[in-house]
């Protein structure tokens, strides 16, 4: 970031308490505002998104998620070895890993494009975890002639957030100014760049053929009320439906006051529900927003705002010219995707059969062919994959002899991507597996034992999910969660980016028990592999603090106290190996 004295004064600022992030994001795309919105969590987490003209073209977050390569991964375009290998490239040559991966074939330029909107989805929706006692802050900037290289629509990531993260309250208080009116969609951009599922385009077209009261939706809709609900409080914040007059049986042409045909008003949300209004003639501050004095001039008199690459490193500039890859994910060849889960044409109609007999017992993660423990987002990326291939509705010819047993297997990955990719629904189902596996429960000391073994040999995967369980049995484990946390990391063998992701998982460990001795000492290896050398001695160091027989730690403080005394850094006299000699 650029310094204090440089930075323009803030258009406006708030808490996500009083207005939701939503309505922050929505409000910035339907007056196309460029600049930069900031959010902060008390617990020091932060996210940055770059608006130009009202569309997402960056994101930072703090600590990182959604790792390009890992949405590639995730999404089916490469395998973990194309992965970890091109990595190594990225950090030797500081290129884009986009761009070398299309280069060396792996990748088309249409998935690169589709993984680089995934990402930025993937990013936004992070902030939607943040708590409601998080502050934001935006900087109006003036847009750049020149498109930004790729731009989303804030609608798509927003929708994700608000499946996953509800905000009821404000929902109903939304949608009660509709009840009793009919409703049409008006804008396209639901149908093109959201990334609705089959029953929500269904219920859009319909919007779109004809008005319709809130009552009419749920009756032809197949969608839970409280779904329905979401996705219609999408459409009125983001201005995409109107008020119609409605014409049944059962309700007048129109309300007394109003005309009697046609199009009445543009949907409006109540004041306090949009944010942000920085215009200068006529400043409106809905409830929670508060706009600094210094912003109050009309933007023609600051030029300090516009938008510059300095003020967020490595966001890029807004006016770069490389070619927009668009608001929505081009289509993405089938050339060079890794194997995938077989479809029904790979398996035949007596494989079929077979499956679907047993299905019911089938694994959700078994079901849906990730890993065991996978992430929300490989679990949905997953399910996507096989929903091209397993939907009745795209049942060949060829098997429709066996579409019930088809529907009966995709009914059940279904239902495993529903409990997977849903917290509450997820960890009741690890609950009640860990239950009806786990007759007796075997002391944690061997459990511990087990999960060493499994390290030593470099079996990773049971490792992981014995750690996992271990953790998931008492949050308080921080042992498990390091041990966890190194079974990620394949014991520092991973890719950087994992190994960010682990140490940022050590980092929450060794806050809260600064006795962690794990935690410690494997945050100490993977900085090590990272190439962090200083600050993998001061873990070492802690370690052996803690724990003075603990033979690993305390060779790695002597290495590195006789590499510095042989570079002459000056760097084994900041007393690494002090507190070891008094332990011993």
């Amino acid at each position: 970031m650029v310094d204090a004295p440089k930075r323009p004064a803030p258009s406006a600022t708030g808490t996500l308490a009083t207005t939701p992030l939503a309505h922050v994001l929505v409000y910035a795309r339907n007056r196309r505002l460029t600049g930069l919105f900031e959010l902060r969590a008390p617990n020091g987490d932060r996210g940055d998104i770059a608006f130009w003209r009202g569309r997402i073209t960056d994101v930072r977050n703090k600590p990182p998620v959604a790792y390009f390569g890992a949405v590639l991964y995730e999404l089916g375009h490469i395998d973990i070895e194309t992965m970890n290998a091109t990595l190594l490239e990225v950090a030797q040559k500081r290129r884009k890993h986009g761009d070398i991966l299309v280069e060396r074939g792996a990748i088309t330029k249409a998935q690169r494009d589709e993984a680089l909107f995934e990402q930025l989805c993937r990013k936004t929706q992070h902030l939607f975890t943040f708590p409601k006692e998080s502050e934001f802050t935006f900087y109006e900037a003036t847009p750049n002639e020149g498109e930004p290289p790729i731009v989303i629509d804030p609608l798509a990531p927003v929708w994700r957030g608000l499946r996953e993260h509800p905000t009821d309250p404000v929902v109903a208080e939304v949608l009660a100014r509709f009840r009793a009116s009919g409703l049409r969609l008006i804008s396209d951009a639901p149908l093109t760049s959201v990334g609705l599922g089959p029953e929500e385009t269904k219920l859009c077209k319909a919007m779109a053929d004809k008005p319709m009261t809130i009552i009419q939706m749920r009756a032809m809709s197949s969608l839970e009320p409280q779904h329905l609900d979401l996705l219609l409080y999408l459409l009125v914040i983001g201005k995409c439906v109107e008020v119609a007059s409605v014409s049944t049986p059962s309700m007048p042409a129109a309300s007394a006051g109003r005309p009697s045909s046609g199009v009445m008003a543009s949907v409006r949300p109540p004041m306090a529900s949009i944010p942000i209004v920085n215009t200068p003639e006529s400043t409106v501050i809905p409830q929670g927003i508060m706009t600094p004095p210094s912003s109050r001039s009309p933007m023609k008199s600051m030029p300090s705002m516009s938008f510059r690459v300095g003020s967020t490193p490595g966001m890029p500039a807004v006016g770069s010219t490389r070619p927009m890859a668009g608001s929505m994910p081009p289509p993405v060849a089938q050339a060079q995707t890794p194997a995938q889960a077989p479809g029904p044409l790979d398996l035949g109609m007596a494989k079929i059969i077979e499956r679907a007999q047993n299905v019911d017992a089938e694994d959700y993660f078994t079901a849906l062919g990730v890993p065991e423990g996978a992430s929300v987002e490989a679990v949905r990326a997953a399910y996507f994959r096989l929903a091209k291939l397993w939907h009745p509705d795209r049942i060949p010819p060829q098997l429709e002899g066996v579409r019930r047993e088809i529907e009966k297997i995709f009914s059940h990955m279904t239902n495993a991507n529903g409990t997977l990719t849903d917290t509450e629904a997820r960890r009741g189902w690890l609950a009640s597996r860990a239950a009806s596996k786990q007759i007796v429960k075997p002391p944690r000391k061997d459990v511990i034992r087990e999960i060493d073994s499994a390290l030593q040999r470099r079996d990773y995967a049971y490792a992981q999910e014995e750690a996992r369980m271990l953790a998931e049995s008492d949050a308080e484990d921080l042992e498990a969660q390091a041990l966890l946390a190194w079974a990620m990391a394949w014991a520092g063998d991973a890719a950087p980016e994992v190994l960010t992701s682990a140490i940022a998982a050590l980092d929450k460990a060794v806050h809260k028990d600064r006795y962690c001795e794990r935690a410690y000492f494997y945050r100490g290896m993977l900085h090590k592999r990272l190439g962090n050398t200083a600050t993998a001695a001061r873990d070492f160091a802690r370690t052996v603090q803690i724990n003075p027989k603990h033979v690993d730690a305390a060779r790695e403080v002597r290495l590195f106290e006789m590499r510095a005394r042989k570079s002459g850094s000056g760097e084994h006299m900041l007393g690494f190996g002090k507190n070891k000699a008094k332990k011993s």
